[in-house]
């Protein structure tokens, strides 16, 4: 298996404060975590440019990119929201994230890799098509659908949101498309807690509290085995967040490090039968760093191949 990781040092300079989940250190414990057991030297390693204007507006409204490039504060952060925040380097940081997902698209169609993992930030599920939110400001995955779609021709994607928040972005932004199914799984009744009706190329699994990640599992294969047999996707998506482990205080769900593993193991095999093994890995949440590491790391291995004992 060839394995690309696009892990872009610019991602670190999104910094909003020391108290912020979404903090640079989430990707220095990704980096010290696959070097310290020896799976970084199994991976091919890639920077990425910033994602053309284009690309950008594949998934968002030219009014609101034109705020995000026009906000570069110097001092005090500009805020979307109570909790998603505008600093001097966020708009290159998220400009080069979804420079990473278009790139990884493009090993993916070359045939230059099997699988990308991207680790980027900041994490884009939340962000809709005119507003960014929940620490997202520009959506990765719905760009990278897009991207795949209108620049690759390829017709029919699936998006495996793993996250324990619900991709209300990339709903709003793909939602009722039906070259996209999208499978999402997530705590129910936290945030972003909405009550629109799902779109109709969407299924949602909302877990109750304290839903291991054997229980998911069996939920994913059960719920959307034949939505996805009967679409046959030629790229699958993940949307890989890792807050669903039982240490990370942002959610009430109970994932072990492994059960990551297991899910996208679930992924490759579908990735393996419809879509040539073509899969991009998108980083999204994790915010306890003790556990988001081996967390993403049961998930690199699983990605190239190796086995979990690995040092």
């Amino acid at each position: 298996m060839i394995t690309a990781l696009i892990a872009p040092s610019f991602c670190r300079r999104h910094m909003v404060a020391p108290w912020h989940p979404d903090h640079p250190r989430r990707l220095n414990a990704i980096e010290r975590q696959l070097a310290r057991h020896g799976v970084s030297q199994h991976l091919q390693h890639f920077d990425a440019r910033a994602a053309k204007p284009e690309h950008l507006l594949l998934a968002h409204d030219a009014g609101y990119l034109g705020f995000l490039s026009d906000a570069t504060p110097d001092d005090a952060p500009i805020a979307l929201d109570d909790e998603t925040f505008v600093t001097k380097d966020s708009w290159q940081a998220a400009r080069i994230a979804a420079g990473a997902v278009v790139k990884g698209v493009n090993q993916l169609c070359r045939q230059q890799a099997d699988n990308v993992f991207c680790a980027i930030r900041p994490p884009g599920h939340h962000a809709e098509h005119q507003r960014g939110m929940g620490f997202c400001l520009i959506n990765n995955a719905a760009i990278a659908a897009r991207y795949a779609i209108t620049h690759w021709g390829l017709k029919r994607i699936l998006i495996v949101d793993i996250d324990a928040h619900q991709c209300n972005g990339t709903l709003d932004i793909l939602g009722n498309d039906p070259r996209v199914l999208i499978c999402s799984m997530y705590q129910q009744g936290i945030y972003p807690a909405s009550s629109t009706p799902p779109p109709s190329n969407s299924i949602n699994m909302a877990l109750a509290p304290h839903t291991t990640g054997r229980e998911a599992s069996l939920r994913f294969e059960a719920d959307c085995r034949h939505a996805i047999e009967r679409h046959r996707p030629e790229l699958v998506i993940m949307s890989a967040g890792f807050d669903g482990h039982r240490k990370d205080g942002m959610t009430d769900l109970d994932f072990e490090t492994q059960d990551f593993r297991t899910l996208t193991q679930q992924c490759l095999d579908i990735a393996a039968r419809f879509s040539d093994g073509r899969l991009l890995s998108v980083l999204e949440g994790g915010y306890h760093l003790e556990s988001l590491g081996p967390s993403v790391e049961a998930h690199v291995q699983a990605l190239a191949g190796l086995g979990e004992g690995l040092r």
